[in-house]
């Protein structure tokens, strides 16, 4: 089941608008002007990679917007492999390989959670230090830090090389630069440490213990209570509907829906836990906006974030099956003009396929919606200051 485990959400990758830049422009590159790229050392797989070919370059600058308490500056490079089809009533379908290039000061180990990790760190490539983290690696070799997302992502780490330096996949990788950062993704290192002490956003972190049913860890006593999110289990049934009965195996849509009136939304992130033997993500999601579950630009608008950390957008994020093993997350904040919410609104949905007979639960975990400036609207299951009421769901099969 998920524990409740508070920290920054600084502690992976941020996005925001792209800009020109000295180093060339952002957006689609060609593998030429990679090639020619002075600033740092970039790896990739080649131009294709057992099967799969190179379909997107991306190049990714972004200056920070210091209104916001979460850093917004970008400085890297996407390398996407293979393409998807996406499946009728999606928007969106998961690539099959992406590597993520950027200098080490922009992801340094000491800003990614314990939560996600799998084991200890390791030396690989004669120096390259390699964490795991579920469906992604991080290798930190040299002054760069380089994300690999992919099936067996370890494997994939092998085979990295430079595009524009000379090696090749046998070729060494240096050991990581350790000299401390003076910035972090382009803020005073003292300024973002300080925020990763526990703080009002809450991502999950797993408990390995092996639940014998799902149950969201009982809220702590709260200072204040302010409004709701539910679980509507039948969106075309006017109201929220907390149960849903279906005949034979069926795929769901899942409401996730916030109540009342809260004002201005920045930002917020849940967790929702379900029997992964039970009920399957119809899509596991891309992740990010796009991902499952699906924020809902709609209508919340544009000028969202929801690429981090990388688990975001994903509708599974827990290796292991069972009871309370499901584990779909979100987290996302505004990068434009925030919407002020005033009356129940869906911020996101998710999509899950009945498998199994009888009844299937879905609880909501780590809830933590926040307002621009990162004050607490409400949490829940843990509670920080400000009580969120949420209320799961239920999924009958017959």
């Amino acid at each position: 089941m998920i524990a409740g485990a508070a920290i920054s959400l600084w502690q992976f990758w941020p996005g925001s608008a792209r800009r020109a830049s000295s180093s060339g422009n952002p957006g689609p590159w060609t593998v030429e002007q990679a090639q020619a790229f002075p600033n740092y050392t970039v790896y990739w797989l080649g131009e294709e990679y057992q099967g799969l070919p190179l379909t997107e370059l991306i190049r990714s600058v972004a200056d920070d917007n210091p209104r916001l308490p979460i850093p917004t500056s970008k400085d890297g490079f996407d390398f996407n492999y293979g393409t998807c089809t996406i499946a009728e009533g999606n928007d969106s379908c998961p690539i099959p390989l992406a590597i993520q290039v950027q200098p080490r000061c922009y992801l340094p180990p000491e800003v990614l959670s314990a939560d996600f990790k799998r084991g200890p760190a390791r030396t690989v490539r004669g120096g390259a230090e390699l964490q795991v983290f579920g469906a992604s690696v991080v290798v930190w070799t040299g002054d760069v830090a380089v994300t690999v997302i992919a099936a067996d992502p370890y494997r994939v780490a092998q085979d990295l090389r430079p595009i524009n330096r000379p090696g090749d996949a046998a070729s060494a990788l240096p050991a990581p630069n350790k000299a401390p950062c003076s910035k972090i993704m382009g803020r005073p290192r003292d300024e973002v440490m300080s925020r990763l002490a526990p703080s009002l956003w809450a991502t999950p972190a797993i408990d390995t213990s092996a639940p014998t049913a799902i149950a969201p860890p009982a809220p702590d006593s709260p200072s204040a209570t302010c409004c709701s999110l539910q679980l509507d289990m039948d969106p075309a049934t006017p109201g929220v509907q907390p149960t849903l009965t279906v005949t034979g195996q069926q795929d769901i849509s899942i409401d996730i829906v916030l109540g009342d009136t809260v004002g201005e939304l920045g930002g917020f992130n849940f967790g929702l836990v379900y029997d992964d033997t039970r009920l399957a993500p119809v899509v596991p999601g891309a992740g990010g906006i796009n991902g499952n579950p699906d924020f809902n630009d709609a209508v919340l608008g544009a000028g969202w974030n929801c690429s981090m950390p990388g688990t975001s957008g994903r509708a599974d994020i827990d290796a292991a099956t069972g009871a309370g093993h499901g584990v779909a997350f979100l987290s996302c904040f505004v990068t434009g003009t925030p919407p002020s919410i005033s009356a129940a609104t869906v911020v996101a949905t998710l999509q899950l396929r009945v498998t199994a007979t009888g009844a299937s639960e879905i609880a909501i975990s780590d809830a933590n919606f926040a307002h621009y400036d990162a004050t607490e609207i409400g949490t829940c299951n843990p509670v920080v200051n400000t009580e969120l009421t949420c209320a799961g769901g239920t999924v009958t099969r017959e």
